[in-house]
């Protein structure tokens, strides 16, 4: 088994010099090929009985739990635990309803203490704010707490306005983070502040 094989990609030039990413078209068309040939999420079969019929409505959670499964991203790192993940399903009303997410919020850093300057940066030190950047990665680095990973699949029946999705979760220890400072503000010198607090 396994979710079919992703055609790569890579980058090719066009005519006019410009570079396109460009498939591998036997490998496209053996992707296209496994996608037509998964089985079906939901089955109808409907039998003549002597008094009238018989609807039967089947639902193959297996087919849509491997579905989303095969949406996570590769793990990349040898030695990583093999996938040890959460599945759940279910089967629920439809509708094209979209639900409104909260807004995006931008955490700031401004509360957390400075770090101590880098043992090496003795002539030339990293200002206050720098400093609070610098608490906050090494924080990130010495991190546990896991990040979670989810797929959600879905197929829908809509004679009858049915939903059935499944969703897989798996917790993978992503140390790190994102520093969105402004340009100018010295996001490369906390950088190589965190490279030599580090060492």
């Amino acid at each position: 088994g396994g979710a079919p094989a992703q055609a790569r990609v890579l980058g090719g030039k066009t005519e006019t010099g410009k570079l396109e990413p460009q498939g591998i078209p036997q490998q496209a068309a053996a992707f296209e090929q496994a996608l037509k040939r998964r089985p079906d999420i939901f089955i109808l079969q409907l039998r003549r009985t002597d008094t009238g019929g018989e609807l039967r409505i089947c639902v193959n959670f297996a087919a849509l739990v491997h579905r989303a499964h095969g949406a996570l991203p590769p793990r990349l790192f040898r030695g990583e635990e093999k996938d040890k993940a959460d599945f759940s399903w279910r089967l629920t009303e439809h509708s094209d309803r979209v639900e409104k997410l909260p807004p995006l919020r931008l955490l700031s850093n401004r509360t957390d203490p400075p770090h101590s300057q880098p043992p090496h940066f003795k002539p030339y030190k990293l200002r206050p704010e720098q400093q609070r950047s610098l608490t906050w990665m090494m924080k990130q680095e010495a991190s546990n707490k896991p990040y979670l990973e989810e797929e959600v699949e879905e197929a829908v029946l809509l004679p009858l306005g049915w939903r059935a999705e499944a969703r897989v979760q798996r917790a993978v220890l992503a140390r790190g983070g994102i520093v969105a400072d402004q340009v100018g503000y010295g996001k490369t010198a906390v950088s190589l502040a965190l490279i030599d607090c580090d060492m």
